[in-house]
């Protein structure tokens, strides 16, 4: 009795004891079993009829809480799967994106050492040796003009670079 309320404690001390009985009887006692007890073990089993519904309820509602929280739980661990696997997806599209933009920066490089190597090729070639000899000896002497009166100054000019 310890465990009602202090309404339900006053209701079972106010009943009869044929109510009492007729309470047990409805809870599943049989008549003989309700019949045999005294006034304080009939309210002692009322009693334990209050508590029973009460502790089942709370049992109850702790298993729907357990099952409501479960619930999320799993909710919870479904949504991080899923931002986890989003996730993955984002990573291995820019590792796709990575290895496109590096083989293309490889091709290019590439390139660009075919073209160096050619015109290295090209530069030591005996043709672009004697065309660059040829452009640096063509600033040294002067212009042969067409005018006859300069013709003399101009082997003058060659006599004085030899």
């Amino acid at each position: 009795m310890d465990r009602l309320t202090a309404e339900q404690r006053d209701a079972i001390k106010k009943a009869s004891s044929e109510r009492l009985q007729a309470r047990l009887e409805q809870a599943g006692w049989s008549s003989e079993d309700a019949s045999g007890l005294d006034r304080e073990q009939l309210m002692d089993a009322v009693a334990a009829l209050y508590v029973a519904p009460a502790a089942e309820a709370a049992v109850e509602e702790r298993v729907g809480e357990s099952l409501v929280a479960r619930e999320f739980e799993m909710r919870e661990l479904a949504l991080r799967e899923r931002e986890i696997a989003l996730r993955e997806r984002e990573i291995l599209a820019q590792e796709r994106r990575w290895e496109a933009e590096m083989e293309l920066k490889r091709a290019e490089y590439d390139r660009l050492q075919k073209l160096d190597a050619e015109k290295v090729k090209q530069e030591n070639s005996l043709v672009a040796r004697t065309k660059k000899f040829a452009e640096s000896v063509k600033h040294v002497f002067v212009k042969m003009s067409d005018d006859p009166a300069e013709l003399p100054l101009f082997f003058a000019g060659v006599e004085n670079f030899v």
